[in-house]
């Protein structure tokens, strides 16, 4: 980097500009207190389509796979009891399920490791000789710590992703800012603290900026540096001076 950049970035990110700072820790402030109320109403959201998801398959178990297990229960048929619960295995978040008899389990598949669950019970219901007879309990549990650990996860890489676009944006700010208002405050600065009332005649200061574009106006308005230079007349004059819009008295 050439070395007025690496000066224009020293200025910029060490030397000073109080205004910027404080202008940049505000709207970090702000960005972080409006990413954290959108980001716990998202995850909250995601949280219960989840529990919500879970319900809805068990009771997709409940109306279209009952009927098949039941029938496979009732003649006893371990191959195709087990095929069917692994298959029911796969479902999103399940990660047990069993078929109990007289309260026994008799057929299982998975195991219930996790602290928080969502389980339920269904019976198996056959019927014989006009009768409805329970002839078993179908037993799912699925895990609310997998949906947990996919919302910390969220939260994480949410977090991450929200700093660092945080931080370039403020970085950004912060650069253009030094370029737009602060150096040229710092160098208005430094010529008012350098003013020698025993000179001659008046100092004048030169703003870093480009010439007006030719054939343009220039504003009737009086720069910063015109304001300036006239007040360090008056001053050495010893006289007032006019009006901040219609230059320094003569």
């Amino acid at each position: 980097m050439s070395e007025p950049g690496a000066g224009f970035l020293r200025e910029a990110l060490f030397n000073g500009n109080g205004v910027a700072k404080k202008l940049i820790v505000a709207l970090v402030l702000f960005s972080s207190v409006v990413t954290a109320v959108i980001t716990a109403l998202e995850l909250y959201h995601d949280y219960r389509r989840d529990l919500e998801r879970i319900g809805g398959a068990i009771d997709f178990i409940s109306r279209s796979y009952l009927p098949t297990l039941t029938d496979s229960v009732w003649v006893g048929d371990d191959e195709q009891i087990r095929t069917q619960l692994e298959g029911l295995l796969r479902l999103p978040d399940l990660e047990y399920i069993g078929v109990a008899v007289d309260g026994a389990p008799r057929w299982t598949v998975g195991a219930e490791v996790s602290q928080r669950t969502v389980v339920a019970e269904v019976p198996i219901v056959r019927e014989h000789r006009g009768q409805a007879l329970t002839i078993g309990t179908l037993r799912v549990a699925a895990s609310v710590d997998r949906v947990l650990a996919r919302m910390w996860d969220q939260l994480l890489t949410v977090l991450i992703g929200n700093a660092v676009k945080t931080v370039l944006v403020a970085g950004f700010m912060l650069l253009v800012f030094q370029y737009l208002v602060t150096r040229h405050l710092t160098r208005i600065a430094a010529f008012v603290r350098a003013i020698d009332p025993a000179a001659p005649r008046g100092e004048q200061v030169s703003l870093d900026r480009p010439p007006p574009a030719a054939g343009g106006r220039t504003s009737s308005t009086p720069s910063p540096a015109r304001s300036t230079r006239c007040r360090a007349r008056c001053r050495r004059r010893s006289s007032a001076c006019a009006a901040p819009t219609s230059g320094c008295a003569r």
